[in-house]
């Protein structure tokens, strides 16, 4: 019957849901007039199987990008320039980290970037998209669990 696959169904997005990011803090840190550094420390526990994430970042990945790299906006300044990279003491294979099943990992989104003119506003940076993979199945951090994440704000006297 149809029973048992609905039953794996729910489990296997259970697994998904427990797997999801959190975001415990989201700092900006203005390093002169024109250069900020925007941090997302990031928490995932593996569930129901090995995890990855990629190690790369960029301000040009939206949530429907179809993506391997996670993807952030900032937003209060034009960015002529954003250096990013997700962070961890993971183990690396290729241009992914690798979590055990059962693993229970942190990772800090590193952005470093440079605006074209003295920061006058609020400056605000979010994360857009988180792409991972549970044994070899590709899968994103969905939209809702994204808003949830803490969103980096800072105001420039």
């Amino acid at each position: 019957m149809k029973t048992p696959t609905i039953l794996v169904a729910v489990l296997a997005l259970a697994g998904f849901a427990v797997a999801s990011p959190t975001a415990h803090a989201a700092n900006i840190t203005m390093l002169n007039d024109t250069t900020a550094m925007i941090t997302f420390d990031l928490r995932l526990t593996a569930t129901l199987a090995d995890h990855q994430l990629p190690i790369m970042a960029s301000s040009e990945v939206g949530y429907f990008d179809r993506v391997d790299i996670v993807g952030y906006s900032i937003e209060g300044a034009t960015v002529t320039s954003a250096n990013a990279l997700l962070l961890s003491t993971q183990p690396v294979d290729g241009v992914r980290y690798n979590l055990e099943q059962d693993t229970d990992a942190s990772f800090v989104l590193f952005i470093l970037a440079t605006l074209a003119e003295p920061l006058t506003t609020d400056l605000t940076a979010t994360v857009t998209k988180i792409p991972y993979w549970v044994g070899e199945r590709r899968t994103t951090v969905h939209q809702n669990q994204l808003d949830d994440l803490s969103t980096a704000t800072t105001a420039r006297d």
